[in-house]
């Protein structure tokens, strides 16, 4: 897939930020905190909307009625501002209970609960971790920051691939590109209202079941 290369976002001069200055010391009296997830939830909204990290800060902090040198005021430029969107959606993730659900005891039950995760996160906020992770520039410039964490069901999947299907790092990585597709297909469809969560989770569970079966029905049976 093509690389997504960065959109110029320089910052505000001199001029932009005086004339900005009123505003923002205006919105600067809502908490911190508060500003700072409303710009971090505004920038998932537009990476959902357009499927890419290539945003525009300006409709970032117009959508939350704040200037962008606010935006600035919090983030250095664009790439940070992702990359805070998606340390989020590993909190997110986390709250889910992906780490307990790459506990299971047999390979099924492990695939099964961590789509099942992803599932129920995808239906919440559409497939965002996907979109983040294939921008191949910002995972070389912030993958240090998260690379202590499984990101999402396609690496919880490959390391089930790998330890109990025996498949090579490869073949282990394109199982969890097929696997991962499955719960974003199905939250696709449960956000569009062409199917209800409880169906979706139901036929998740039977595709990614048989899909790992699939690949070792010996194991499995006799597991």
């Amino acid at each position: 897939m093509p690389t997504v290369l960065p959109e110029a976002c320089p910052a505000p001069s001199v001029a932009e930020t005086m004339t900005e200055q009123r505003s923002t010391a205006g919105e600067a009296r809502k908490p911190s905190e508060d500003r700072r997830a409303e710009l971090v939830a505004s920038a998932a909204d537009q990476i959902v909307a357009i499927g890419s990290t290539a945003i525009s800060l300006n409709a970032v902090s117009e959508a939350v009625g704040a200037s962008r040198a606010l935006v600035y005021a919090y983030f250095s430029d664009r790439d940070a501002l992702v990359a805070a969107v998606l340390e989020d959606h590993i909190e997110k993730l986390e709250a889910l209970g992906l780490r307990h659900a790459a506990r299971g005891a047999t390979a099924v039950e492990r695939g099964c609960a961590t789509a099942d995760v992803y599932l129920r996160h995808v239906i919440a906020h559409g497939p965002i971790l996907r979109f983040i992770l294939r921008d191949s520039h910002l995972m070389k410039r912030i993958g240090t920051q998260v690379g202590g964490f499984r990101i999402g069901i396609m690496l919880a999947l490959a390391q089930i691939a790998r330890r109990d299907l025996a498949l090579l790092p490869r073949e282990a990585m394109a199982l969890a590109e097929m696997m991962s597709a499955i719960p974003e297909e199905l939250g696709r469809l449960c956000r569009a209202g062409e199917l209800d969560a409880d169906d979706a989770q139901a036929t998740c569970a039977r595709l990614v079941e048989a899909g790992i079966r699939g690949l070792t029905p010996s194991r499995e049976s006799t597991g």
